[in-house]
């Protein structure tokens, strides 16, 4: 199911926004806040274009989150590695 939110408070990496500063839906990579304004990194969803935008509070609010960060699949990634704190996962089988 997509949930629709909008304004800065729920903005985080990994987030779907929709809106008139980008062409097609990104997802947030950082967020940084400089004074009142929030500079966004993104990347398209369709084309991979990465986007830097600077952004007032009044235009966060006419920014659309259709999506939050989902972490159901998420691995910390020095668990892919044996011996740096998760479960070996061998690329390939021993001989």
């Amino acid at each position: 199911m997509e949930e629709e939110r909008t304004g800065s408070n729920i903005l985080e990496p990994n987030a779907i926004l929709e809106g008139d500063f980008w062409p097609e839906p990104v997802r947030i990579l950082t967020l940084k806040q400089l004074g009142d304004n929030t500079q966004i990194e993104a990347v398209g969803i369709k084309t991979q274009q990465f986007y830097s935008r600077i952004l007032r509070a009044e235009d966060l609010a006419r920014v659309r989150v259709t999506t939050g960060a989902d972490t159901r699949f998420r691995r910390p990634r020095r668990s892919l590695f044996p011996g740096h704190g998760g479960p070996p996962y061998p690329l390939c089988p021993s001989v």
